[in-house]
Order: structure tokens, then C-alpha cells, then sequence
């Protein structure tokens, strides 16, 4: 099961395929005619009314009779049709091949949580040369901006630049945020251990920390090559303009080379822009040279959209491709598409464009992107 109810969503949840199709696909279907009963198989099962509800059944195991109630008894309106409030729909339990077939029904299979990865580097013009003429002209920019600023990095990070960071830029900045939430300890700079040291680098006016992000160093796993993980980055409003975590988010990916390591990662994010996380996010993330990554460490996800009225204007997210081991990326649009190519990445399979209309999700086009 996801985390979506956590992050402002809300999420109607179905156990499984078949509770999805008995609860609330079958009503549907007899309401309107296109079957002739809606007390059919159910993967095996098979459905009889209850003796307490007109407009209920019970799903049965197989009996000497033919109907015997299944264990937990599970209930699904068949007359009266079910109406789903929610932004999402989800259903928990699902096996791959179940997954692909209900996108065929407008579901998505996607990773739950995904993080960003790319290589170091060496020095900072690498970097720039691969980035996009207009990124590499703002980049030069907040460099050109930064002179007036101490640049600073540690390694191990101390407890007072860490809590003077914390204090006078992290903190106050979450409490400006919509949906601000704050989830960095104060504490956090000591919770390392041997196989997650801490460390950060910080531009510095006068002494004082006025923008920084802080990492931790992680041991290869079984699954992951050693990394530098970005864990949290924030700057001042007055600085921001500046483009001083620009600067940082340059400098952090040849810091993390001068440090030993191969790999940096940018921590984890859930796999669903444009509601408390911004379409924006993978925008600039991947602008840098990072690739998106799903975490099997946690459960994947198939989700329909219901109710898009409360998110933002564009949404973004990622799903799995049928027999490849890319990404397809999904752009959904409220109004009229813009930007698309700045989500178009050559580590997608394919980006695909949607226009929510009425509440309902159209296909404008699918862009295959050269990898």
C-alpha cells in the first residue's frame, strides 16, 4: 500500500483486482444494461444474496450446495451503485501481470517512491557542458552571484553549522510553505554511523549559514553502489533569487567525487508531482543530469485518477513500460500543454501527454525519446 493518504491525498482503496471489479465495475455494468446479472464469477467465486441486505452479496468458497460463505465474508454492492469521492483510486494487492492488464482500464503501475541518481564529476565545467544552453546560461549566472559569498563544505558536517543552517534558514523556510512540514531533526547531523556519515556544503554571509544542503554518505548494498545522498537543501529568501541553490547543487555533485564516491543520489521523493510536491521538482532535478530511479523498497502502486480538481495545473509522474526496463514519464495538463519538452528525458521510454477535460483524461500524444 502507498503513502498517498499521507501526503494530502485522498484515496479510495480496494483490497484487490477482484474486490475493484466486484464493489464497483459490475454495479456499474448492470445499471446500465451491459450485463444481465451482476451475481457472477469473481476469479473462481462465485456470488449469492445475502439474507440481510437486498442489494448485497457475499462472495462464496465452492460448497456441496454451491454456496457456502467465504472466509472474512467479504461484501460488495451489486444494485446500488457505488460512487467514489476520492482523488484516487487504489487497489493494494495486484500481481504484475494483473497490473498491466488494468491499464488497459485507465490504471496506472507505478513505483511508490523513486529517487534521482547520476555520476560525479571532476570539476564544475563538466558538469555545465552537458546541461542545456539555457540552463548552462543561468548556471553561469548564480555562479557569477555566489562571489559575494563564502562558500564553505564539511566533512564530517558540525553541530553548529548544521544547527546554525537548521535554525536560521531550514526551519523558517518550511514555515513559509503551503503544505510546509518539517522533517529534518535538529539532531540529525550526529545520527551517522559508519555506514552513513554526514557532511554539507553552505554559502556563508558575515559567519551565518544563508543557504546550504546537507548529505549523507552511504555504503554499497546489495542492490546500490556506494553514494552520496542528498538528504535536505534550503536558502534564504533574500538569496534565492540569487540563485545560490543553483550554485550549491553544482558544486555538491564534484564535492561528492572529491569525497571517494562514484554515485549521487538526491533522497526519495513519492512518485506524484503536482499535488503536495511540485511538477517542478523533476523538472529541476533532472535538468542537473539525474535519472529517476523507483526504490523497491517500497511496494509499488495502481492508481486511477478520480478527481483531479484539487491539484495543481500539471501533474506529473513516472510508470513502468511493458518489456523494458525504462520509465515511461505521464505529463497531465488541466489547461492548454506547455513546457513538455523540459520532461522529455532520453532515460524515459516515452513521455505521454494527457489533457484532463470534464474530469476525464485524454491522450494528446506519445513522444518516444532517443536513449
Amino acid at each position: 500500500m502507498s503513502d498517498l493518504k499521507e501526503k494530502f491525498v485522498s484515496v479510495k482503496e480496494y483490497s484487490s483486482v477482484a474486490e475493484y471489479h466486484t464493489t464497483l465495475v459490475r454495479p456499474r455494468l448492470k445499471k446500465r444494461g451491459l450485463i444481465d446479472s451482476a451475481v457472477s464469477e469473481v476469479t473462481s467465486l462465485r456470488c449469492v444474496p445475502t439474507s440481510t441486505r437486498q442489494n448485497s452479496v457475499k462472495c462464496l468458497e465452492d460448497s456441496p450446495t454451491g454456496n457456502s460463505v467465504l472466509k472474512g465474508g467479504v461484501t460488495a454492492v451489486v444494485d446500488t451503485e457505488e460512487r467514489v469521492l476520492e482523488e484516487v483510486i487504489e487497489i493494494r494487492k495486484f500481481t504484475k501481470d494483473e497490473a498491466f492488464r488494468m491499464e488497459e482500464k485507465g490504471f496506472f503501475f507505478m513505483p511508490n517512491k523513486i529517487t534521482y541518481f547520476r555520476k560525479t564529476a571532476g570539476d564544475e565545467c563538466e558538469i555545465l557542458g552537458a546541461l542545456s544552453r539555457n540552463k548552462r546560461k543561468k548556471m553561469k549566472k548564480a555562479i557569477r552571484n555566489s562571489s559575494d559569498f563564502e562558500f564553505a563544505y564539511e566533512n564530517p558536517l558540525t553541530e553548529k553549522t548544521y544547527q546554525n543552517w537548521y535554525d536560521n534558514v531550514y526551519v523558517p523556510n518550511v514555515a513559509l510553505k503551503k503544505h510546509g512540514r518539517i522533517v529534518a531533526a535538529r539532531d540529525w547531523w550526529k545520527t551517522g554511523n559508519e555506514d552513513s556519515c554526514r557532511m554539507g556544503v553552505f554559502f556563508k554571509k558575515k559567519g551565518d549559514v544563508v543557504s546550504g544542503i546537507v548529505a549523507k554518505g552511504i555504503s554499497k548494498s546489495s542492490v546500490l553502489p556506494k553514494r552520496m545522498s542528498i538528504s535536505y537543501s534550503s536558502g534564504t529568501n533574500d538569496v534565492r533569487p540569487l540563485g545560490l541553490m543553483d550554485c550549491l547543487n553544482l558544486k555538491i555533485i564534484v564535492f561528492a567525487k572529491e569525497c571517494g564516491y562514484d554515485y549521487i543520489f538526491r533522497g526519495k521523493d513519492t512518485n506524484l508531482y503536482g499535488k503536495h510536491l511540485s511538477s517542478g521538482i523533476p523538472v529541476f532535478k533532472t535538468s542537473l543530469g539525474y535519472e529517476i530511479m523507483p526504490l523497491k523498497s517500497w511496494a509499488d502502486m495502481l492508481i486511477k485518477f478520480n478527481d483531479l480538481s484539487g491539484f495543481e495545473d500539471t501533474i506529473f509522474f513516472v510508470n513502468y513500460a511493458k518489456g523494458s526496463k525504462k520509465l515511461i514519464g505521464n505529463l497531465i495538463f488541466k489547461k492548454e500543454p506547455e513546457n513538455v519538452g523540459e520532461y522529455k528525458k532520453p532515460f524515459l521510454f516515452m513521455l505521454r501527454v494527457f489533457r484532463c477535460t470534464d474530469g476525464k483524461l485524454k491522450l494528446l500524444e506519445e513522444i518516444r525519446t532517443r536513449g
